[in-house]
C-alpha cells in the first residue's frame, strides 16, 4: 500500500507538472500583428524597427508576464515612434498600432535646433540649419530662458518650457491650416510678443503685454488665455484680408485698456 501511495502521489504530480509545462509553452507571446502609418518610403523602416523590439524583449515571453504598458514604453524610447494602442489577444498575441512622428517644427535657442512634430514632440536636436529637412518650420526663441534640461526627447515642447512658448503652441495649434498659413514663428519674450510670419507677407503678432500696468497677475493670465483663445478669429481675420493686405502689413492682436481684444490691420508698426 505505501509503494501504491508512492506511485499514485508520483504520478499526479507529474501530471501537474506537464501540465503546467503545456500552458507555459501555450501562453507564450506566438504572434505579432504592426499596424503602421508613416509615410510610403518609411512604413517597412519603421515596421521593422517595431518588430526588431518585440522580437529581442516580448516574443516568446509568457503571456501574463507580459505587460502592455511596458511595451509601450518601451517602443515610446524611439521618440519617432506614437504608440497609438498596444494589446494583448488571448492566449498568445500581441497586436500594436504606432505612427511615424513626422518633424514639422524647428525651436532656435542657444544656436541649436530642436526639432518636433506637429504635436510639439521633441525627436532631436542638431546644431547646423543645413541639418533640417526641407519644409520645416523655424521658431525663433528670442529672450527666452529656457532649463535645456526640461528638452527631453520624446516630450512636448510648450508651457513646462516657459509661457510665451506654451502660448505660440496652443494659439498654433488652433490655427486650422497653420501648417500652409505660416512660414516662421517667432518668440519674442523681452516685448511679450509672438510673432507669426504668414507664407504671403503679413505678419500676424499676438501682443501679450497686460492691458494696464496695474491688473493683477492673476487678471494677465486670464487675459493671456482669451487671447489664446482668440486663433481661430484671428485665422478668419486673415481670410478676409484684400489680397494687398494679405501681403503686407501687420495683422496686431492685443488687449486694450478697457479688457476688450483688437483685431486689427495696420500698414507699420514699430519693432
Amino acid at each position: 500500500m505505501k509503494h501504491k501511495g508512492i506511485i499514485l502521489i508520483s504520478t499526479v504530480t507529474v501530471f501537474i507538472l506537464a501540465t503546467v509545462l503545456s500552458l507555459v509553452w501555450l501562453f507564450k507571446i506566438r504572434h505579432v500583428e504592426i499596424s503602421v502609418v508613416a509615410e510610403v518610403s518609411q512604413e517597412i523602416e519603421t515596421y521593422e524597427k517595431v518588430n526588431a523590439v518585440i522580437e529581442a524583449n516580448y516574443k516568446g515571453k509568457s503571456f501574463f508576464s507580459v505587460s502592455e504598458d511596458d511595451v509601450k514604453a518601451k517602443l515610446c524610447q524611439d521618440p519617432y515612434l506614437n504608440v497609438k494602442s498596444v494589446k494583448k489577444v488571448f492566449p498568445d498575441r500581441l497586436q500594436i498600432e504606432v505612427s511615424k512622428r513626422k518633424e514639422r517644427f524647428a525651436f532656435s535657442y542657444n544656436s541649436e535646433y530642436y526639432v518636433t512634430d506637429s504635436e510639439y514632440y521633441l525627436l532631436k536636436k542638431v546644431t547646423s540649419e543645413d541639418q533640417l529637412g526641407e519644409g520645416i518650420i523655424k521658431i525663433f526663441l528670442e529672450q527666452i530662458t529656457i532649463d535645456v534640461e526640461t528638452l527631453v526627447l520624446g516630450q512636448k515642447i510648450g508651457a513646462e518650457n516657459g509661457a510665451l512658448v506654451g502660448y505660440m503652441t496652443e494659439i498654433f495649434s488652433r490655427f486650422s491650416d497653420g501648417l500652409n498659413l505660416i512660414e516662421g514663428v517667432t518668440v519674442m519674450g523681452a516685448k511679450n510678443w509672438i510673432r507669426f510670419n504668414t507664407k504671403t507677407g503679413v505678419v500676424i503678432e499676438f501682443s501679450f503685454s497686460p492691458s494696464n500696468p496695474t491688473v493683477s497677475e492673476g487678471e494677465q493670465s486670464a487675459e493671456a488665455t482669451a487671447l489664446v483663445g482668440k486663433a481661430s478669429e484671428v485665422e478668419s481675420a486673415y481670410h478676409g484680408l484684400s489680397e494687398y493686405q494679405k501681403r503686407n502689413g501687420y495683422l496686431l492682436v492685443y488687449t486694450k485698456a478697457n479688457g476688450e481684444i483688437a483685431i486689427e490691420h495696420v500698414t507699420e508698426h514699430a519693432v
